[in-house]
């Protein structure tokens, strides 16, 4: 991955949805199909961890770039039938 930033606990918003940003661009350069286009949530979350960043700085920082227009969430549907 090209995210050449130190390991901070004390870092700005602005740096981590930069981060954020820049880990979904890469994702993306990095995409043979549009189904591997999509990150999860989790998918997120784990490799950004690996930056030092804490689940709850990832999350309020998606949050508020999902909210403002610059990643648009998509949710997907699925059904399953209990034993019941």
């Amino acid at each position: 991955m090209e995210i050449l930033w130190t390991m901070e606990m004390n870092r700005a918003n602005d740096e981590i949805r930069e981060i954020i940003l820049r880990f979904l661009y890469n994702k993306r350069k990095r995409a043979r199909s549009l189904k591997s286009i999509a990150a999860t949530s989790g998918e997120i979350k784990r490799e950004l961890k690996k930056y030092g960043l804490t689940e709850n700085q990832i999350v309020t920082n998606l949050d508020f770039l999902i909210k403002n227009g610059w990643i648009e969430e998509q949710t997907k549907n699925t059904s399953f039938q209990s034993k019941k």
